[in-house]
């Protein structure tokens, strides 16, 4: 989970490259709704 989210703060640097943010996007939205289900459960 940790290492999941290193890689995403380093890759929020390409925002010029749009497609890439596009997918950055969504796998923050995925992280999100992983974070807040692991939090449900505890």
């Amino acid at each position: 989970m940790l290492e999941t989210l290193k890689k995403y703060v380093e890759n929020q640097g390409i925002e010029d490259n749009y497609p890439k943010k596009k997918y950055i996007t969504k796998k923050k939205k995925a992280l999100m709704e992983q974070s807040n289900a692991n939090n449900q459960r505890f």
